[in-house]
């Protein structure tokens, strides 16, 4: 094996045609998006996918989740919880984003277009069957 001489720019090229990031992937239908938009984004990146469990069991609670969720196999339990959290200046337009589904989901239950009673879910089926079946 040859060493590049101090002061060298053989070794600058090797350097120069390594990619920006790699990036590994589990092998999954969910993921295989994200590989293509991170690879449009930057062409300097590389994926790649390996099958398999990766050993980072995480309990992962979205921003707008009400309980988090166990990435791992099921016979694991998680050790790290992830909780994902807004920015600073953006916590304002959380607040008002989660009123607003409060009202929505509210709204929903207690009206007609809920079907979560015998009554109103017969109601809501009958009347919309009858507009559905004209043509």
């Amino acid at each position: 094996m040859v060493l590049p001489a101090i002061g060298s720019t053989a070794g600058l090229c090797e350097l120069e045609a390594r990619p920006a990031a790699q990036v590994f992937f589990c092998i999954d239908e969910r993921e295989e998006s994200m590989r293509r938009a991170l690879e449009e984004a930057d062409a300097e990146v590389e994926t790649f996918s390996s099958a398999g469990y990766f050993g980072v069991a995480v309990d992962y609670k979205g921003i707008d989740d009400t309980h988090g969720a166990a990435f791992c196999p099921v016979v694991v339990k998680p050790r790290h919880a992830v909780l994902e959290q807004p920015k600073a200046e953006d916590r304002e337009l959380l607040e008002r984003r989660r009123l607003r589904r409060r009202f929505l989901g509210l709204l929903t239950r207690n009206s007609f277009v809920s079907s979560r009673t015998l009554m109103r879910g017969w109601l809501f089926n009958y009347g919309a069957g009858i507009a559905l079946a004209v043509p």
